[in-house]
């Protein structure tokens, strides 16, 4: 269902500059009554769910995030409108997509609770994300993570797995401690663009910490930023979404996944000019001794931990893609 269509149906109508909302229920089949709707006299677009007023009473409090509100309104027959309205345009493009994953699951569940718990679940999953995302698009050095994170996919991953498990390596949007996690591997990509001498920066005591895991590797690249059409962030998107164009699953995983690295075509034009070289490409298996901070380093009531690392003080844990690669095919075939 093309929930922006719907939507703009909705504001097309001619009503009252009176307050209030118009809707529009969704899948009548569904226990949870599920409406897009329109506040009046904004016509800005809100989600709308009906629950038996006991069930609302479950969300210990509102859930907010930047641009997007919810509240609740009792409404006859002793049931309660929870409503997640967008009050600030500049986020629109967020909270349809965050709208489109809550009408999916909600939509699907056997039951008035279930429902309310799916709606509070998806909106918390994506509450960290929308409070980091800037409305104006990815950072300078956002966008040099990001290229080598999708540089490192397509140069790496694609080539030795199926496109769906490549795709779901890609846990770094997600939150987790790695960028990339294959049955008991995992590796941190790092970019740079600095000039002599390279470090990289560690965000974490977690991310070069191999606790759980049985093989971690750095991934360092030092790219040179220049100004062309070429070798740009949307030039490389667009060059995976054609690799994936056949295979439904996995573009769709991967768009999830870009869209929650913080990356909106909206934004196209803003990274059409910055292209990135790749200079330099380092491979690290991390282990022993090498130069790190990890949790069990920490005294009680110490975190958030961020240092630096000097690429030439990890020299002697280098090793070649080989070893990556033969680590991922005899995992793929365990």
């Amino acid at each position: 269902m093309n929930l922006e269509a719907v939507w703009e149906d909705v504001k097309g109508q001619t009503y009252p500059n009176a307050p209030g909302s118009v809707r529009r229920r969704l899948k009548p089949e569904s226990p949870c009554d599920v409406y897009l709707g329109v506040e009046l006299p904004s016509r800005l677009p809100m989600l709308v769910l009906t629950v038996p007023t006991a069930v609302a009473k479950s969300l210990q409090e509102e859930p907010a995030s930047a641009g997007i509100v919810t509240s609740l309104l009792q409404v006859p027959e002793g049931k309660t409108d929870v409503c997640m309205k967008l009050v600030d345009p500049k986020f629109a493009d967020m909270f349809y997509r965050l709208v489109e994953d809550i009408v999916e699951k909600v939509t699907q569940a056997l039951t008035a609770e279930a429902g309310i718990q799916i709606f509070v679940d998806r909106f918390l999953r994506w509450q960290r994300f929308l409070q980091r995302l800037s409305p104006e698009g990815l950072s300078y050095t956002a966008q040099l993570g990001l290229y080598g994170e999708l540089w490192f996919l397509r140069r790496h991953l694609f080539p030795l797995l199926d496109s769906l498990a490549a795709v779901t390596t890609w846990t770094g949007p997600t939150g987790a401690n790695q960028d990339f996690q294959y049955v008991g591997l995992a590796i941190e990509v790092k970019c740079t663009s600095t000039k002599l001498p390279l470090r990289i920066r560690v965000q974490s005591e977690r991310q070069l910490d191999a606790a759980g895991i049985q093989v971690l590797y750095l991934a360092a690249f030092t790219f040179d930023i220049r100004e062309g059409s070429e070798q740009t962030l949307p030039e490389l998107v667009a060059s995976i979404r054609k690799d994936l164009s056949e295979n439904g699953s996995a573009a769709n995983l991967f768009e999830d996944r870009l869209y929650l690295a913080g990356y909106l075509e909206a934004h196209r034009d803003q990274y059409q000019h910055r292209s990135f070289a790749i200079r330099e490409e380092h491979l690290f298996l991390v282990k022993g001794n090498f130069p790190r901070i990890v949790e069990s380093d920490l005294k009680p009531g110490v975190g958030d931990v961020a240092y630096s690392v000097g690429i030439s003080d990890c020299l002697t844990y280098e090793v070649q893609s080989k070893n990556l690669a033969d680590e991922l095919k005899l995992r793929k075939t365990a």
